[in-house]
């Protein structure tokens, strides 16, 4: 099959859920790693504008963290077979983990856009169990009709979708929500 760089129609939905990525053990050891990274508070304050969270971004130093992010790695290498994108072999990706307080919401954005992007696939694992907080929900806004419903994604979940898709999330009420998030790239942008 001809792996393409073109969008499909908005209409045509690619959205998969894993619902066991991780295990709640391992969801709590991942928050108690990102708890305690050394750079933390220099590092979140720094990107915690363009997310909405307070981010720490592992993609050149995974260490522990490396057996989770080729978790991520074979899922969306099979979610990719049903989404058909140029990703390449190697499959680029960037890895990071984000804390969102009371009061964190991330307005509707696209995560390919601008400046010859070339992320192509986002994955997101829900952290923290459920109770954790209230808000927060995950919502996707690809222009379909009937509109997709909020989700509230549960600890261990993960959401795969492409890049391009417009998403957020709503303003958490209580609590601290925790996701892994990765992104994917191919050797060129969408066109």
């Amino acid at each position: 099959m001809i792996k393409s760089d073109k969008q499909p129609p908005r209409a045509f939905m690619l959205i998969f859920l894993e619902n066991t990525l991780f295990s709640p053990k391992e969801c709590q050891s991942i928050i108690e790693h990102y708890n305690t990274k050394s750079d933390f508070q220099a590092e979140a304050a720094a990107d915690s504008e363009d997310t909405g969270g307070e981010l720490v971004d592992f993609t050149r130093d995974l260490g522990s963290l490396h057996k989770y992010m080729v978790r991520h790695h074979h899922l969306v290498k099979a979610v990719n077979q049903k989404m058909q994108f140029d990703i390449g072999g190697a499959l680029s990706y960037e890895l990071g983990i984000i804390r969102y307080r009371v009061g964190s919401e991330v307005k509707k954005h696209i995560d390919n856009i601008g400046d010859g992007s070339t992320r192509k696939i986002v994955a997101i694992t829900m952290l923290s169990p459920e109770g954790a907080f209230t808000g927060g929900e995950f919502f996707l806004a690809p222009g379909v009709s009937p509109p997709i419903p909020d989700y509230k994604l549960k600890q261990g979940q993960t959401i795969v979708f492409p890049a391009y898709y417009p998403h957020g999330m709503r303003k958490i009420i209580s609590g601290e929500r925790h996701i892994f998030i990765s992104g994917f790239h191919g050797e060129t942008p969408f066109k």
